[in-house]
């Protein structure tokens, strides 16, 4: 089930937008038919643009009930994105966190709640490809903080 909801274009130079709001329902079943977990994945997304600027939000809920281990596990990814867009390039910051809920048997083991802050630029140097370089810091709650640089070249075919 999902829906998006946006401005009407009236020759306006900004837009709103609600898109991508999802809900998932499913339940994992054993060869005898008994329910192991529940999970639900929820999600949505929120975006306002202008011929200069852009902000980007998301979120996104994953719930499992463990009918197994009798746990409940919930774990939550929101992010949210501010761009400047200048003829072909886009500078932006994004702020992302991701906090896993608890030992949850869906995920690895080494996974841990992590927030991280990204300066980037892309760079739209043809109609069909993109240059982004990224430089992050990442604040791992167990584990040691990490810098990180990225490059990616994408194009579209």
């Amino acid at each position: 089930m999902g829906f998006n909801v946006s401005s009407a274009d009236d020759g306006r130079d900004d837009s709103f937008a609600l898109g991508q709001f999802n809900l998932v329902l499913t339940s994992r079943l054993t060869e005898r038919a008994y329910f192991l977990a529940e999970t639900y994945f929820i999600g949505g997304t929120v975006l306002y643009k202008t011929n200069r600027l852009e902000l980007l939000g998301e979120v996104f809920n994953i719930y499992h009930d463990d009918h197994t281990s009798d746990q409940i596990f919930d774990s939550l990814g929101p992010y949210a994105q501010a761009a400047y867009v200048v003829k072909d390039v886009m500078p932006y910051y994004r702020f992302d966190v991701l906090n896993f809920g608890g030992p949850d048997p869906y995920y690895s083991s080494n996974v841990v709640d992590v927030h991280k802050h990204t300066l980037g630029t892309r760079w739209d140097f043809l109609p069909w490809n993109a240059l982004k370089v990224e430089c992050a810091f990442a604040n791992f709650q167990a584990d040691d903080d990490e810098h990180l640089l990225s490059v990616n070249l994408s194009f579209a075919f």
